[in-house]
């Protein structure tokens, strides 16, 4: 009430600075060797982009995610504390590709993918980069639109050693 004493531990109100938010995004685990420190992200319907200032790589048993924090000027004074909003990492055109790691076979020591050509299939040697919950992200010579063989090939690797099949 007006005029009623103040506790002195009793919080007057909050000053807050929302010029720049943090936000916290939920990310699926298999993406924890995939985002890194100073990737950019976009805010859904907001202007500017922010950047992932920090991982955490332990998973969410609840619901199987980690979480990334990241800076966002909130140029339009729009963004809000606990507000839920949709966000996007922007690519970091790194030319690595995320394939299931049953694609990935071992050729003359070292890693490589196949990939389906006009005239049947050719054997590319990759990198691997990361590798985070049965998905692989690899390094190599592919270009874009290419298909990478995922089922069968183990098989293409046996005739490739010539341990059958033509």
């Amino acid at each position: 009430m007006p005029g009623d004493p103040i506790d002195p531990t009793t919080p007057l109100g909050l000053i807050a600075d929302l010029s720049e938010v943090m936000l916290l995004i939920q990310l699926p685990a298999y993406a924890a060797g995939q985002v890194k420190i100073g990737a950019e992200v976009v805010v859904e319907g907001e202007s500017g982009r922010g950047r992932v200032v920090g991982i955490d790589r332990k998973v969410s048993p609840a619901n199987q995610s980690i979480e990334a924090k990241a800076f966002f000027p909130n140029q339009s004074g729009r963004l809000t504390v606990d507000r839920f909003v949709q966000v996007r990492l922007v690519s970091q055109t790194d030319n690595t590709l995320l394939i299931p790691k049953e694609a990935l076979v071992r050729l003359k020591g070292g890693d490589a993918v196949f990939v389906k050509t006009s005239k049947g299939y050719e054997e590319r040697s990759v990198k691997i980069e990361s590798e985070s919950m049965g998905k692989v992200r690899i390094k190599g010579y592919l270009r874009p639109g290419e298909h990478v063989v995922v089922v069968g090939a183990a098989s293409l690797k046996g005739v490739v050693a010539g341990l059958g099949g033509e």
